[in-house]
């Protein structure tokens, strides 16, 4: 189970899970454009349709999506 955890910087959120695969695939997954929308959303909410990521230190990334009642959205950050 998460636990979340107290950061220093009161703009960041640290938590951590256990996933049963190897790190390296979990990386893949989080990082790889065509794999981030396919489970990047949460079912009657929204849904994400592209990702882009600059993996470089101070690279941006951006996420574009659709909500559950049609509306577009797009976020980004560094």
């Amino acid at each position: 189970m998460a636990q979340p955890q107290h950061a220093p910087n009161p703009d960041e959120i640290l938590s951590e899970i256990h996933i049963a695969a190897p790190r390296e695939r979990v990386f893949q997954a989080l990082v790889d454009p065509e794999q981030v929308p396919l489970w990047w959303g949460q079912k009657g909410i929204y849904s994400c349709t592209k990702f882009e990521a600059d993996l470089r230190a101070g690279g941006r990334w951006r996420s574009i999506g659709v909500s559950d009642d049609g509306r577009n959205f797009e976020i980004s950050g560094e």
